[in-house]
């Protein structure tokens, strides 16, 4: 295994540090705008749609999110090999034949799928066979970019990516005023062949590379043989993260399945803040093996995590206030937000760690067994509750047992007793707060808590994350105005 105990250099290590924080500002200002659109759909299209219509779309949301699997692992490979690289050390005709790979990989299963689609008229499983293509080629350039460091680009096509979701969905709900669902699937396909296009012109005209086919199996074979662990991960993640949505749309009515979807959308919304920093801490990760740097980034995630979190009362009243009907989710919404915030660490730390020191096996081991507690524990809450919230539970606990396999796995990144109070305390007060008190009263009590008890054991940290952020924010100031 690789040593990471050994101290790195000093020279480079203030460029590298310097390159994590601009890359995490690139993508953090490209989400903000995704946040817009995360607040559109993730509101207004619930506030505006039927209960039946939302949650067809969001059962079409499901199907899609499984769609990054069927590269079967040759996009992963891709990110493996690149991970670390520049971008212009890729040569042309490596660049050929990647394309030319995922591009016919893709055709031939949209062909395969339309059949399908065709065959149980059903016009949701058509748009999904047509979305493979342009998500998973332009996929290809997107995992490019992130392996390479290329944030700015990568930013870009999440601003791309949000406007056109942005301008969509207030024309379907404001001017053709539609409660057919299928109108709101036809978005993911626009989105998928703008961003396509948008990312074959950039590699065009900035790295120049134009596209000469050039099939070739054997890279095919080695890139995939390379990513089909870290594919089966991410995919295990895809289930695990889905599991409960699945309980729920088989044991429950229509009605409480678009309440609880309802409820992991907005928790999504969270990734506006965490993507930032999942995305570009694997590109410095694969550079820098400092233990003690590492460990006080994963410190510094919990410091933002806890007041992340916080935002589940800001969502809290604005259901109470604005969409009432979906005031059942509000029973949920807190228990997704606790695990997101041990989500934040596991993805943002442990799984970019397993990815830099390619320990996909280890990594795919652990979704298994955290997938089939998962099976467990949410069974056994709905046997006992026969409710949303015993799911909910389980999706927890599960989180919960993830991080304790991550904690044992890479044992030198445990939290000292400080932090570990803090995290657990922290939880406690938030479920707390969100469960017994009202809205506003419950949120200042949290911040309170939680600034206290940060003070008292984990004060550098605060003081860091405090630090990083002012120091991102007004470092893009200046340089905006030529400082």
């Amino acid at each position: 295994m690789k040593n990471f105990e050994k101290p790195a250099k000093a020279d480079g290590e203030s460029g590298k540090e310097s390159a994590l924080k601009k890359g995490i500002l690139f993508i953090f200002f490209a989400n903000a705008l995704s946040l817009v659109v995360s607040l559109v759909s993730g509101f207004f299209l619930p506030r505006f749609l039927s209960v039946p219509s939302y949650a067809e779309l969001k059962s079409f949301q499901l199907y899609i999110s499984y769609i990054g699997v069927l590269h079967f692992g040759y996009l992963d490979g891709i990110y493996i090999r690149f991970g670390g690289k520049n971008m212009r050390d890729i040569l042309r005709p490596d660049m050929d034949r990647m394309r030319t790979n995922i591009f016919v990989l893709q055709a031939g299963l949209s062909v395969l799928f339309a059949c399908v689609g065709i065959m149980l008229k059903n016009a949701a499983v058509l748009v999904f066979a047509l979305c493979l293509i342009p998500e998973n080629v332009s996929t290809l350039y997107k995992n490019l970019f992130q392996a390479t460091g290329e944030y700015t680009r990568y930013s870009r096509v999440l601003n791309v990516r949000s406007v056109i979701t942005l301008l969509s969905y207030v024309i379907l709900l404001f001017v053709v005023k539609t409660d057919n669902y299928i109108w709101y699937t036809l978005v993911y396909l626009l989105n998928m062949l703008v961003i396509w296009l948008y990312t074959e012109i950039d590699m065009r005209t900035r790295f120049k590379f134009g596209f000469r086919p050039q099939l070739s199996l054997s890279s095919f074979k080695a890139d995939t043989r390379t990513g089909i662990v870290l594919m089966l991960g991410n995919f295990a993640v895809i289930l695990l993260t889905g599991i409960d949505r699945w309980f729920v749309k088989f044991l429950f009515a229509k009605e409480y399945f678009a309440y609880y979807s309802f409820a992991v959308n907005i928790q999504t919304m969270l990734n506006t803040f965490i993507i930032p920093i999942s995305t570009t801490l694997y590109n410095y990760l694969c550079r820098i093996t400092d233990i003690m740097k590492i460990k006080r980034i994963k410190e510094m995630c919990l410091s933002f995590g806890l007041y992340l979190i916080s935002s589940a009362f800001i969502i809290r009243l604005i259901v109470e206030n604005f969409i009432g009907k979906y005031i059942l989710s509000l029973n949920v919404l807190f228990l997704l937000f606790a695990s997101q915030l041990l989500y934040l660490l596991i993805q943002s730390v442990y799984v970019n760690i397993y990815k830099a020191r390619k320990m996909q096996s280890r990594y795919l081991k652990q979704l298994v067994i955290v997938l089939a507690l998962g099976v467990v524990y949410n069974i056994i809450f709905y046997i006992i509750m026969r409710s949303m919230e015993g799911i909910a539970i389980g999706t927890l606990l599960s989180v919960i047992s993830w991080y304790v396999i991550c904690l044992k796995s890479v044992p030198e990144l445990n939290f000292g007793w400080k932090h570990n109070i803090t995290l657990i305390a922290g939880l406690a007060a938030f479920l707390a707060a969100g469960y017994l008190l009202p809205a506003w009263l419950g949120f200042a009590a949290y911040i309170v808590f939680i600034t206290v008890i940060s003070l008292i054991f984990t004060k550098e940290s605060l003081a860091a994350t405090l630090r990083t952020g002012l120091d991102m924010v007004f470092g893009k100031f200046k340089r905006s105005k030529g400082v």
